[in-house]
């Protein structure tokens, strides 16, 4: 092969670095047995590697997921649960509210820290 190989088609690299994966030598020995320069061997067959990359499962898969809300009232079961709220008023005229579901031992831990 000649200096004018950085001239070549892809699909004569191709057919070098399947000639090359073949042939069992180093990158460097072939490239000497067939004049050609490791630099441009280099980028040439990391620019078909690129080329010829498949996606990867997550690159195929869609980033978003469709999501079907189904509600028996108006307004969800989650929702009617935020809304239900336990107001206690400390004497200093502090108003907490914390949604119904919060653990009993979490509310007692809270007033605890506060001194209630």
């Amino acid at each position: 092969m000649n200096q004018s190989n950085q001239n070549l088609s892809d699909k004569d690299w191709e057919n070098i670095i399947h000639s090359w994966e073949q042939s069992g030598k180093s990158q460097e020995y072939y490239c000497k047995e067939n004049n050609i320069t490791m630099g441009c061997f280099a980028y040439r067959r990391s620019k078909l590697r690129k080329a010829n990359k498949k996606p990867s499962k997550q690159e195929r898969q869609s980033k978003f997921m469709a999501v079907n809300l189904v509600s028996k009232s108006p307004e969800s079961h989650l929702e009617q649960k935020v809304k239900q709220t336990i107001d206690i008023q400390l004497p200093e005229g502090m108003l907490i509210k914390m949604p119904l579901h919060f653990k009993k031992s979490l509310v007692a831990f809270i007033l605890e820290k506060m001194g209630a």
